[in-house]
Order: structure tokens, then sequence, then C-alpha cells
């Protein structure tokens, strides 16, 4: 292998290889160097010394490649200059006082920057590049990020610090589609501070939250107010949902009258493995004795008593056979009946059955209820009984359509509910307006007949529109969003999450904007 190839301006002295390591004596072809007080290049030697750099291993494979380079003094001959003797210097190669060249500086920073300080320690040791956890930290601190340009578009979003109890603020470009700034708080005075340093921007994407709109009017006040839609759609999706709960707070359940065939009969039922074996005998005692055989031989044969021949041979219908067995809820059973007739939900059976004294298990009370639901509807086969999940029928108002007989059951509610078609009308007129007609007055002819319904989580939600009228008539207008500041904010929790919650404000800044610059 000829490693000129990779230390194109240097001359390879010698190479040592050991079990574990490459050493490389190499020296310099340059015959001068620049002063670095002065900057004048000088070819007066005044000795020479070797330095031991460590350089990126060879090939990936997991060894270390020392490199050992004969630096050389020299002397500075210019008179003005304070630098009498100074070092050589390769700034393409390596900077001042440094232990490493420049190649495995940046595969350690790529390294601190895209794992936890731990993380990065043992991936580099096992390629051949060892270095402890506390380097890859001093490393991400001695990060110096460049000045951003003044941005014209933000968003901003708030992510959490301590859960419930501090958070931060991101700022985002969403011109250029990178973070710009991490702030340790979102309290008003903190992000008008920051806005009254950018006078530049002109559109600001915000979530609902009134203090981002007060700093917003404080520290940029020519800037444009433009709420997320996301947003409008995750708080009205969140009002239906306290709709549903409040309407069906048993669950959602209905009768619906059917003419179904009668009962089947006690001969249909499908017998076990062990009295399909007896019918089998018995069967065969018959065919026996209709040629003939008289019963006493029938006895001999088969093994059995006179008395069961004389029954088996007058039998028209497989036996039954019933063992009368008891239940831990069996004392609760007109209770249990009476609260299954009024479609409560099986967790609230369980509920009440506990506070009258019920001490077995849920899943012993279930097994219970299946037998008593299964025995009503075959008694009882004029009704049958719809149940819908609250979480399928909120999907099906927002156009999301269900599969077979789920699909058929919420038409049934549908056609019987007033109240439900009105809702998913005024649903399906929500999403026009906000991803087709993107029109403010169709959006306030909206707002006027949700409060027609009387559905009180529709009037909350029309009184948030108008309470933040202004930046949501931009959400419609404009074209930005807060989804590029969401992504970032995923981002941020992946970082703490990987360095186990531990990282401090400055170091979670410098990670997060590291790699937009």
């Amino acid at each position: 292998m000829n490693l000129q190839f990779f230390y194109p301006t240097w001359t390879v002295l010698h190479v040592s290889v050991s079990n574990d390591a490459f050493h490389l004596y190499i020296e310099s072809i340059q015959h001068g160097s620049r002063c670095p007080a002065c900057r004048h290049i000088s070819c007066r030697i005044h000795s020479r010394y070797w330095r031991t750099l460590k350089d990126t291993p060879l090939h990936s494979m997991p060894v270390s490649l020392h490199v050992r380079v004969r630096a050389r003094k020299f002397f500075c001959h210019q008179p003005d200059c304070h630098q009498r003797i100074f070092t050589e210097r390769r700034p393409e190669w390596w900077n001042a006082y440094d232990r490493k060249t420049l190649r495995l500086a940046a595969c350690f920073r790529q390294l601190a920057f895209s794992l936890s300080a731990e993380a990065a320690s043992c991936i580099s040791s096992k390629y051949g590049a060892p270095l402890s956890g506390d380097p890859f930290l001093y490393l991400i601190r001695k990060e110096q990020l460049p000045s951003i340009a003044e941005p014209r578009v933000i968003g901003l979003d708030d992510w959490a610090l301590k859960r419930g109890m501090r958070y931060g603020t991101i700022i985002c470009d969403l011109e250029r589609k990178q973070p710009i700034e991490l702030l340790e708080s979102r309290k008003e005075k903190v992000v008008s501070n920051w806005l009254k340093k950018h006078p530049s921007i002109r559109v600001s994407s915000r979530e609902g939250s009134t203090e981002y709109a007060k700093a917003l009017s404080t520290g940029a006040p020519k800037a444009i107010q433009v709420t997320d839609r996301w947003h409008l759609f995750h708080n009205l999706n969140k009002r239906i949902d306290q709709f549903l709960k409040r309407k069906f707070p048993l669950g959602i359940s209905w009768k619906e009258s059917t003419t179904t065939e009668s009962s089947p009969k006690s001969s249909d039922k499908i017998l076990t493995e062990s009295e399909e074996k007896k019918w089998q005998l018995i069967q065969q005692v018959q065919h026996q004795y209709r040629k003939g055989v008289r019963i006493a031989d029938l006895c001999r044969t088969f093994s059995l008593n006179r008395k069961t021949v004389s029954r088996y041979v007058s039998m028209e219908r497989p036996p039954q056979i019933q063992r009368k067995r008891t239940h831990s809820a069996d004392p609760y059973y007109s209770l249990i009946v009476s609260l299954v007739m009024q479609d409560v939900s099986r967790k609230r059976i369980f509920e009440v059955l506990q506070e009258k004294g019920y001490q077995k298990s849920f899943s012993t009370l279930k097994d219970y209820l299946n037998k008593l639901q299964k025995h009503q509807g075959n008694n009882k086969q004029s009704q049958t009984i719809h149940k819908v999940p609250r979480q399928k029928l909120h999907s099906y108002l927002w156009s999301k359509l269900p599969d077979g007989q789920e699909k058929h059951a919420i038409d049934l509610l549908l056609k019987e509910n007033v109240e439900l078609r009105e809702l998913q009308l005024l649903l399906d007129q929500f999403q026009q307006i906000m991803r087709i007609q993107r029109e403010p007055d169709a959006l306030a002819a909206w707002i006027e007949c949700t409060e027609k319904t009387g559905i009180k989580e529709l009037n909350q939600f029309g009184h948030y529109l108008r309470s933040d009228w202004q930046a949501v008539q931009n959400a419609i207008v404009y074209q930005w969003s807060n989804g590029l500041v969401e992504g970032h904010v995923n981002r941020i929790k992946v970082i703490q999450r990987q360095m186990y919650g531990r990282a401090n404000f400055d170091l979670l800044r410098l990670k997060v904007l590291y790699h937009t610059h």
C-alpha cells in the first residue's frame, strides 16, 4: 500500500506496525513556514523535534493510527516582530497545540453531535480511535456557531425542559427551514427581548398561546401573526371528543328491531366430543335391536345394564348432559340483568357489584356476562343491540370511514340522531374552508352556524376562534404553518432522551443548532 497517497504534502520516512497500531514517521516537504505573529514566511530553521499526533484509523479498521510528525522551529527575521522563534504551522492538517489531525477532530465532532458522549466514546473506541466521554462534551462546547442571517418568516413553539414545570422556546426560520434559536423560557419578556433584536421579522407562525401573542405584539408589532392550522384542527378534535363523552357517558349502544328465525331446538345443539361418542353407541344399540337382536344379547355385547339398554332403545334424540353449576355472581343476578337491560357498560357493572360486596376479578364477571347476554339473545330475537366505540364514531365524523358492520351500525345511528348529523356536516364544512376554500368570510359564517346548533363544545370552539380572530384569518390566507417547528420539537425530545435527560441548556442548544449551519 502506498501511504504517500494519504499524505500528499509529506514524505513518509518510516512505517512501524505493532499488534494494535500503525506508527508513521513523516516529514514536511515545505522549505519555509509562516510566522503566526507577523505572517511573514521564514526559511531559517532554528531546530527540529518530534511531535506525536493521532490520525483517523486506516481503512476503518479497529486499530489506532499514530502519526509522528517531524516538525521544525524557525527564526522570524523581521525586526519589528515580537515573535523571535516559532514552530512550523500546518493549519490544513492540525491546529496549534492540538494532539490530533483536523480530519480526526471532524470525525469526533460528528460523533459528538450525533450521539450522546458515552455512546460516541463506545463507537470511536470500537473503530480504532479511543476517546473518553468528557472530551466529546468539550468538543461540543468548543464549537462556535456562526451568526444567523436576519430572518423574515419565523415559527414559535414551546418544548418541555421539565414537563409541567419549565418550558423553553424554539424559534425556526421557515424560509430557510432551520432552527435559529433556543430560549430557556417561554415567558413574554424573554421572547419579546429576542424579537426586538431582529427587526427584520415580517411574518410569525405560532400556536394559540396568549404568551406568544403578547410577545409578538410587544417585540415585533409590525409582524403578521399566523396561528397554526394543525392546532386549530387539534383543538376542534378535543372539543368533539368532549362532546361524545358527554353525550354517551356509558358508551354508544342502541337497539334495532329485526325479524329472525325462532330459537334453535335443543336437538340442534352442538355436541361435545364425549356426547358424540355416547350418541354413536346408542345408535349402534338401536341398529342391532331393529335387526332383531334380543336385549339380553345386547347387554352382553356392549357390556351394558339391562335398564340402560332399554332406555337407549327408546331414545330419539342425543342425550343432554345438564349439570347445575354455581357462579360467584349468581347472588347478584337480578341486579346484573337490570343493568344489562339499561345498556350499562361492563366496567360500570363491575364497579356497582364491587360496591355491593363482589370480590372476584373483572375477567370472572366478564365470562358470566358473556353467557348471560348470549342466553338473553337466544330468548329475545326481536331486537339487535348495536355497539360502537366512541373512537370509531369520532373517526367517522371526520370522514374516516370504517368497514363492514361498524359502518352499517354508525349509519343507523346517524339516521336516528339529528345532532350527530349536524355535527358531521359542520366538520365537513370546516375541512373544506381550511384546506380548499380558504375564505375568512366562510369561516365567520361557519361559526354562526355552530352557535345555532346549541352544542356547548362547538360554541366554546367558536369563542376560541373569535378571541384570536386576526391570526386565525391569516392562517386561512397565508401558507405558513408550524409543521417544521413541531418536527424540531420532536428532535429536541430525541436528543434529551438520547442523553438520558442530563443535557444542560447550553449543551442542548449547541446540539440542536449545530447541524443547521
